[in-house]
């Protein structure tokens, strides 16, 4: 994730923080924790006098597995500590510190934003935001994936001379060479390649994943895939 990407994740849990009272918040934002440590250091924070709320942003790439996010102006450093030590109380790193602010501040005065990654996790390649079918007699779909491992799969079901759209949900792993997607109905492997696809302007890259198993999902056996257009 580039910086400006970073900024604008943040912003976005500032949004959902301006109208928040003055009782210093900790923003949780977790990437593979188990949630039993989730929990913990939820209670502590709690404990300790924070608000605690939790957000599904994802966590930048640049970011090293145990992060703090404050306002450039914050200098409760006793706060950070204790931060740090329910940190560590559960198995984490010392958390690097990031203060960000580029006209408006992403973290207002009393509020701190805390990333915690699986370190195992990090080292897993993430597939693209999304993909999707490639000349489908199925229907036409896309399917989502969230970093966070979850994936919906949007379905324009023909019926008839119409289409009806369809939702469904369910979760992804990736590997670097395969993507499996397990939704709420029905499973499927994607094996992924690399190809040079025709677009208006020549070719250019795409990304190629292409179904190995027979799934009773009959959408699920398309081809899907995502042209790179830079």
């Amino acid at each position: 994730m580039t910086v400006a990407l970073c900024r604008k994740s943040l912003l976005l849990v500032s949004l959902l923080i301006l109208s928040a009272c003055q009782q210093r918040q900790a923003i949780l934002i977790t990437q593979g924790i188990e949630p039993f440590k989730v929990k913990a250091i939820e209670t502590a924070l709690i404990q300790s006098g924070w608000q605690v709320n939790q957000s599904t942003i994802a966590i930048p790439a640049e970011f090293p597995n145990t992060a703090i996010a404050t306002n450039p102006a914050y200098r409760d450093s006793q706060a950070i500590t204790e931060i740090e030590n329910i940190l560590k109380g559960q198995g984490f790193a010392e958390p690097t510190e990031y203060k960000f602010a580029e006209g408006k501040h992403f973290f207002s005065m009393n509020n701190i934003g805390i990333y915690l990654r699986n370190s195992e996790q990090a080292l897993q390649p993430l597939p693209p935001d999304f993909i999707r079918t490639d000349h489908c007699t199925a229907g036409d779909a896309t399917l989502n994936l969230s970093p966070q491992g979850q994936a919906m799969l949007e379905y324009e079901r023909p019926i008839n001379d119409n289409f009806k759209l369809e939702q469904h949900t369910g979760t992804w792993q990736f590997d670097g060479a395969q993507l499996s997607v397990t939704l709420d109905r029905a499973q499927q492997v994607f094996k992924l390649t690399h190809e040079q696809r025709p677009i208006w302007r020549g070719l250019s890259p795409a990304d190629i994943y292409t179904p190995i198993q027979d799934s009773d999902f009959k959408v699920l056996n398309c081809t899907f895939l995502l042209i790179y257009l830079e």
